[in-house]
């Protein structure tokens, strides 16, 4: 995922409209600023549109449901006339779109005085250059938040929390968790099938050799223990005892041949299967 640019309003530390364009930065690049100048509710901001949620701790803060969070995320300068609501534009697999939420949108009330509340969320992508479809679901909250979770990113809000975008103080716990659990969230980010794939058919190779290997060893022992009884045959002449020396020699140099081959090509199997192990640790522990 690859934002292009977020805008914000009414939320967290920001009042007013702020806009941030993702596309008009270097690939690497430092967001600094005193303390409470809001430097994480940036990365609420991103958590929020694509989830629903905030991160860190302040989405563990107990809550009734969706209203108390738009509460929680929402500026405390804010009058009743000014909304609070966050808008997304990225790229995931090729595709760009853009999620809007207003948790907090009043409108004049229809009837009498005063103001209401209308949420408003959408989810769209791009066609062409200008032109947007719906994703082709409901435009609900819950919904969207299923879709980007399991169509457009086929990562969780906890993973994402974790290795995408680590909160504040939270990067230590990470560093400190299980290796199996670190691996098997890093599995979920980088592309690790192909070598799980290629240690999985070294393994069926090296069992193959391995059978072939056995059912020669067997042959050869049938071969080696039918030999003797003709040696010490006493109806056989000398030529006649010569000439099946030599047709079981020509034999055994068969099965022999056959077997180093059948071994050669086990070690070979055993080998790729060690070193497709090696290159997927590697790249764990590179990755960590």
């Amino acid at each position: 995922m690859k934002p292009i640019f977020m805008e914000l309003e009414g939320f967290g530390t920001y009042r007013h409209m702020q806009r941030v364009d993702f596309d008009q930065l270097d690939e690497l690049f430092v967001i600094t600023g005193p303390t409470g100048s809001g430097k994480t509710t940036l990365f609420d901001a991103l958590s929020y549109a694509l989830y629903g949620r905030p991160l860190g701790v302040r989405s563990n803060v107990k809550t009734k449901g969706r209203s108390d969070i738009s509460q929680m995320i929402r500026c405390d300068f804010c009058t009743h006339e000014e909304a609070t609501s966050v808008k997304l534009r990225f790229v995931a697999n090729g595709v760009t779109w853009e999620v809007f939420r207003a948790p907090y949108q009043p409108r004049a009330k229809k009837r009498g005085k005063g103001l209401i509340n209308e949420p408003s969320f959408m989810l769209r992508r791009q066609l062409k250059a200008d032109q947007w479809a719906p994703y082709g679901g409901k435009q609900l909250a819950s919904a969207i938040d299923d879709y980007i979770t399991d169509e457009i990113l086929n990562l969780s809000y906890a993973n994402f929390a974790k290795i995408l975008v680590l909160p504040q103080g939270e990067f230590q716990k990470f560093l400190e968790d299980d290796s199996k659990n670190r691996g098997t969230l890093l599995q979920t980010l980088f592309p690790v099938q192909e070598h799980l794939l290629l240690e999985e058919i070294a393994k069926q190779r090296a069992s193959k050799g391995k059978k072939e290997r056995e059912t020669l060893e067997a042959s050869l022992l049938l071969q080696l223990e039918a030999l003797l009884p003709e040696q010490q045959s006493k109806a056989m002449s000398r030529d006649q005892a010569s000439r099946a020396l030599d047709e079981r020699q020509a034999q055994l140099q068969e099965v022999f041949s056959e077997a180093r081959d059948a071994q050669r090509l086990s070690a070979q199997a055993r080998q790729q299967a060690q070193d497709a192990l090696v290159g997927a640790q590697n790249l764990n522990q590179w990755l960590i």
